[in-house]
């Protein structure tokens, strides 16, 4: 986002997540908003700060996984799935 400041012009990146679109949300024990967002990836908000994790079919990064669900688990842990993948982050480690 671009405003005016007297004579000059100032760019601000708003703390918001690449896409407002979310097919799935939940919320971790710790208070964490999770939301699955198609092609966009999956986003996390705490703390006052969004955290974007985008995962690819293909190793050249060219084709984005479509998740569109996500659930929170346990301690610290959060499913994820897409029509033909899922991953399992737990503990801050993340399995696919």
């Amino acid at each position: 986002m671009a405003l005016i400041e007297k004579d000059s012009v100032v760019f601000r990146i708003p703390n918001s997540p690449a896409s407002n679109n979310f097919y799935s949300m939940d919320v971790d024990k710790e208070g964490g908003l999770w939301g699955a967002s198609g092609s966009t990836g999956i986003f996390s908000y705490s703390r006052g700060s969004w955290n974007q994790f985008q995962y690819f079919w293909d190793s050249t990064g060219t084709f984005p996984i479509d998740y569109k669900r996500i659930t929170t688990f346990g301690e610290n842990g959060i499913i994820a799935s897409s029509w033909d993948k899922a991953f399992q982050y737990s503990e801050m480690k993340i399995t696919s």
